[in-house]
């Protein structure tokens, strides 16, 4: 149910089954796509608005695909009730709309956890030595890296009404801590269980200690 991009004859073409996931026209679908823009490897010295102008053609492309599908996502109501989510902006919020897909299909909580790869993962010896949080890693890697990369920066906001971060530091400082990598994992399960209750309530973020 992802989206993906390809290079076809110079030109960035997209692939996947837009029209199930987006309620839009598919003229406009066929603009929306998951895009990684990558920066040059190596580049001479020069000014801000040289290095704009240093930007390959493809990055350039990529850019304005990012933008259209941005403005796209926000015609979608999931778009707000993700963005006001502490850490979550405009980029990230429409990319995770993308590899969500249609969240209706999820029944449960645990039915997009799972989805996701952060079910937690039996583990044969019945011992866990706080360093790590063994999940399954059998969902979508792509969404999975969304939600690392908004727990990541979330936890490094400065406010306070923040449940996430208060999350982080609960795993960091409990009796079995959590180093930094498993508390963060922790922190994306959580966070797609907040995703999944707002988004089926309709409601905004809201803080709750």
């Amino acid at each position: 149910m992802s989206l993906s991009i390809a290079n076809s004859g110079g030109q960035l073409v997209a692939h996947g089954p837009l029209h199930r996931l987006l309620p839009l026209p598919a003229a406009s679908l066929s603009k929306v796509y998951r895009v990684m823009p990558l920066a040059p490897v190596s580049a001479p010295s020069m000014t801000f608005a040289g290095a704009a102008a240093y930007m390959p053609p493809p990055a350039q492309a990529a850019e304005r695909t990012i933008g259209e599908m941005i403005k796209l996502a926000q015609e979608l109501p999931d778009f707000s009730i993700i963005k006001s989510i502490p850490g979550i902006g405009d980029n990230l919020a429409a990319r995770i709309i993308a590899e969500l897909g249609d969240m209706t299909r999820f029944k449960k909580k645990n039915e997009l956890v799972a989805f996701a790869g952060l079910d937690p993962r039996i583990s044969e010896s019945g011992q866990d030595d706080g360093d790590h949080m063994h999940i399954t890693k059998k969902g979508n890697k792509r969404l999975r890296c969304l939600l690392y990369l908004a727990v990541t920066c979330s936890i490094r906001l400065k406010r306070d009404d923040n449940s996430i971060k208060d999350f982080y530091i609960k795993k960091k400082q409990q009796s079995n801590p959590m180093c930094s990598k498993a508390a963060k994992t922790a922190c994306a399960s959580k966070l797609v269980r907040i995703i999944y209750s707002m988004c089926k309530t309709g409601e905004l973020y809201q803080y709750n200690k």
